[in-house]
């Protein structure tokens, strides 16, 4: 498979970078409004545990192929992320689709580059300069006029969009820490905790409303595949190779184009047209990260030009 390159290497060009975190963006942000015609014939726990627990031995695959070993040397870590992002994120993220709006819940959940501020700031005494702060707080307005604009009704899947993005934000610090810490292979940390999460949502199923019999359409076999092979296995990897190499708040910032993308695939194909209110906030949110960006942007062109 040729997007499986040889990790090994300890530092990725600024083009490749480019071109990995382009690929990205467009891949995950199509995925939401697949994801959401995917749903109408299945749950969101059920749809997200099967994308996983097929995906994982498919990777793994991949890397005996490539003669590696997928082994960990870490498994406790490889659990925990698991649990954190995986189920945290994709779970969640899933339910807020299958109940909500697809567009509207791909926003909420890529505010996880606030979160990473947060975090960091909170637990690892991370400080950030005012440009980052004054974007998080926007996107915290833009977020609470969303959740007005939805009503009780709509309560629900903007809170698990917005908890999905915690849950990724808290994935990648953690990730980073055990990397350090570690040092598995990209590739088949990805797998084994994208095994662990699809197993730990599955545990989940019978006690969440929503779940119930798949319907086996050419839609719903359709949406998998492309959930599975394209949004799961190969971004997966991408993924978890992108935050082994670069900063967390420089990968959380680089795939910016997803929640646009999302949005814009939303309202074309799903016909999904927000509120003037909802459609405010969800603007802002998106000026939110794009400052943001242009912030983070700033500051490593700084410390690049710092002499020593």
């Amino acid at each position: 498979m040729a997007v499986v390159s040889d990790v090994r290497s300890r530092t990725l060009s600024p083009s490749m970078s480019l071109i990995i975190i382009v690929g990205l963006s467009i891949i995950w942000g199509y995925h939401w409004a697949v994801m959401k015609i995917g749903l109408t014939y299945c749950g969101g726990l059920t749809y997200t545990a099967i994308r996983c627990i097929i995906a994982a031995p498919l990777m793994l695959a991949i890397v005996k192929l490539r003669g590696g070993s997928i082994r960990l040397k870490s498994p406790k870590a490889a659990i925990i992320v698991g649990i954190v992002q995986t189920a945290g994120n994709f779970g969640l993220g899933a339910i807020a689709v299958k109940f909500g709006e697809a567009g509207k819940s791909a926003v909420l959940t890529y505010t996880m580059p606030f979160w990473v501020l947060l975090l960091g700031f909170l637990f690892l005494g991370e400080r950030a300069g005012p440009r980052r702060w004054i974007a998080a707080s926007l996107a915290g307005v833009g977020t609470l006029l969303v959740a007005l604009a939805g009503g009780v009704e709509q309560f629900m899947p903007v809170a698990l969009a917005v908890i999905a993005g915690i849950c990724w934000a808290s994935g990648v610090l953690l990730y980073q820490h055990f990397h350090k810490r570690h040092g598995d292979e990209p590739t088949v940390f990805a797998a084994w905790q994208l095994l662990v999460g699809g197993l730990s949502m599955g545990l989940f199923i019978p006690f969440v409303p929503g779940e119930h019999a798949i319907e086996w359409t050419p839609a719903f076999i359709g949406a998998l595949t492309y959930t599975t092979v394209l949004a799961t296995v190969v971004a997966v990897y991408l993924w978890f190779l992108l935050i082994s190499r670069l900063e967390a708040g420089m990968v959380a910032l680089g795939v910016l184009l997803a929640p646009a993308i999302g949005l814009a695939s939303s309202w074309i194909q799903l016909a999904e047209r927000p509120a003037p209110l909802e459609a405010l906030g969800l603007g802002i949110i998106l000026f939110a990260i794009a400052f943001f960006a242009w912030a983070q942007w700033r500051r490593a062109k700084a410390v690049k030009a710092a002499p020593g």
